[in-house]
């Protein structure tokens, strides 16, 4: 079975929470094989955005210290 996603629908989702939020901050969590599947994003973003801040952190690092934002 071929997943596929459907980016119209990923594309409105985020202009609902843009358009909701004023959005400074992201951060991707994950540990194991997602964190690293992470990092592309966090590259493209780090890189990338010029407002937006990235971080990258594992599940146990997010949950133990997690960000005052």
């Amino acid at each position: 079975m071929h997943n596929t996603i459907d980016l119209a629908n990923v594309k409105n989702i985020v202009s609902q929470i843009v358009a909701a939020h004023d959005i400074k901050t992201v951060a991707f969590v994950g540990c194991g094989a997602s964190s690293s599947e992470l990092y592309p994003g966090y590259y493209f973003l780090k890189d990338a955005a010029q407002e937006l801040r990235p971080f990258h952190y594992t599940a146990a690092e997010f949950n133990d210290d997690t960000p005052a934002w």
